[in-house]
C-alpha cells in the first residue's frame, strides 16, 4: 500500500462558472477542453447546475483557465497549490 503522501485527491481544481446560458456554456466549455488538448470525463446536468469534469494537460491549464473567464465569471472554489500533469478540473456551471 502506498504511503498516504502518494495518494492524490480525485480533483485538482474545482470552480464555479456563472454564465447567462448553461446550454451554450456547456458547448463552449467542451470546445475549450478539446482546444487545450484535454478530455471531458463526464457531464451531469442538474436542475440548477451542470457539473463538467475534465482532464487538461498541465502546460495548457493556463490557457484553459483563461478561456473559462471569456465564457463566464470563473471562480476557483478549491485547488492545489502545485498542479500535477494532467490537471483534473471540475467546472460547476450555474446561471
Amino acid at each position: 500500500m502506498p504511503p498516504a503522501s502518494d495518494t492524490r485527491p480525485s480533483l485538482d481544481v474545482i470552480g464555479k462558472l456563472r454564465v447567462k446560458s448553461r446550454s451554450g456554456a456547456e458547448r463552449d466549455v467542451a470546445a475549450l477542453v478539446a482546444k487545450t488538448g484535454g478530455t471531458t470525463v463526464s457531464r451531469q446536468r442538474g436542475e440548477k447546475i451542470t457539473v463538467i469534469k475534465a482532464v487538461v494537460p498541465n502546460p495548457s491549464y493556463g490557457k484553459f483557465a483563461n478561456g473559462l473567464t471569456r465564457i463566464g465569471s470563473w471562480q476557483i472554489e478549491a485547488g492545489r497549490s502545485r498542479l500535477p500533469d494532467p490537471v483534473r478540473v471540475t467546472v460547476r456551471l450555474a446561471e
